[in-house]
Formats: structure tokens, C-alpha cells, sequence
């Protein structure tokens, strides 16, 4: 099931996970081919017991303030996603 957090700064473009409660990587890198190559967006990655458990809290925040998308939102979302990265297709080995 796929929930969003709606409204206006609901969102945040920071990708992270905990793992173990300490290890923690976080940073604006999208797991695909286009970011690491073109737009030099990285992570940091720590281990800190505390800053794994605000970010634990931080998520809990907001899941408990998310709603579940309905199928057809998610669905109309999945059928646009290919134009989304036409870059990709376009310029793969453009360096």
C-alpha cells in the first residue's frame, strides 16, 4: 500500500535509512542511473545511536500524518512515470 503525506511542506526531498537503530546514510541520491551520473547528488552516511533515532521518530511523525493513496491515484502516477525520465533513455551515455 502506498500512503503521502498532502499539504503544503509536506514534503521533503531527503532520501535516508536507519538501520540496526545507529546506522544511518542520508542525502538527496536517487537509487537510479540518471542521478549519480548527472546531477553529482551524494549521501552521507554515519553511525550514531541518536541521529538514528530522531530519524526513526522523524519517519513515525510522519507516517502517523499519512493517508493511503487509492489505486487509480497510484496507477495514473505508474502510467506517467516513463515520460518522467526521458532523459535517461535519451542521453545514456552522454558524459
Amino acid at each position: 500500500m502506498v500512503h503521502a503525506r498532502r499539504g503544503r511542506g509536506r514534503t521533503l526531498h531527503c532520501m535516508y535509512a536507519v538501520i540496526d537503530g545507529e546506522w544511518v546514510s542520508f542525502g538527496s541520491h536517487n537509487l537510479d542511473y540518471y542521478s549519480p551520473r548527472f546531477c553529482c547528488e551524494m549521501n552521507l552516511v554515519v553511525r550514531d545511536a541518536r541521529l538514528g533515532a530522531q530519524l526513526l521518530e522523524f519517519f513515525d511523525a510522519g507516517w502517523a500524518e499519512a493517508t493511503p493513496l487509492a489505486a487509480p491515484e497510484v496507477h495514473a502516477w505508474l502510467r506517467g512515470a516513463p515520460r518522467l525520465r526521458w532523459f535517461d533513455r535519451l542521453f545514456r551515455d552522454f558524459q
